[in-house]
């Protein structure tokens, strides 16, 4: 009951909040600060309370995804894969034929559903993911190449810890 107490006092709040500025803005800026916090179930809550919402639904395709791809990471930290692909690929529905939507931004969603089956024991559906992320890394000029260095990294550590060390030489090659 106190914790239900919490999330209603927490949704007063965040509506408080969303009623005085941007509705994207403010969203956005509460799912980062509360996974910085750790307080993953704080943006399940106020997930519930904007999802169905109008100011939600007035969103553009690309504010839309990037809100999605906050919950997966939400559902990712809590352990709970399923959900965190489930969300990503809704961020990735939302971006499908969406204007202003990079290549990077993309390619986040999909390797995060690699990551997200590679913790499911899903080792072949993961290696899929994380070879087409990479893919769509390569291709968006603007993406920083020390983050593409780690992604790499990440890739190659899935690949020598999956036992497939050609895969895992070569995505090290390629960070480097």
């Amino acid at each position: 009951m106190c914790i239900l107490f919490v999330f209603r006092l927490l949704l007063i709040h965040t509506e408080a909040c969303l009623a005085q500025g941007s509705f994207f803005e403010e969203a956005h800026r509460q799912l980062a600060r509360n996974i910085d916090a750790g307080k993953f179930q704080y943006n399940l809550a106020l997930y519930a309370g904007w999802n169905q919402a109008s100011p939600f639904q007035q969103l553009s395709c690309h504010q839309q995804g990037l809100l999605w791809h906050k919950i997966g990471v939400t559902y990712y930290h809590l352990d709970e894969e399923q959900k965190a692909i489930e969300a990503f690929t809704k961020t990735l529905d939302r971006w499908k034929h969406c204007p202003g939507t990079s290549n990077g931004d993309k390619a986040n969603s999909i390797y995060n559903i690699g990551i997200s089956h590679q913790y499911l024991n899903n080792a072949y559906m993961a290696g899929i993911y994380l070879d087409s992320a990479m893919i769509m890394f390569e291709s968006d000029a603007g993406y920083p190449r020390d983050q593409l260095a780690m992604k790499y990294f990440g890739v190659a550590n899935f690949y020598n810890d999956g036992f497939d060390i050609y895969k895992a030489e070569k995505n090290y090659q390629v960070a480097l």
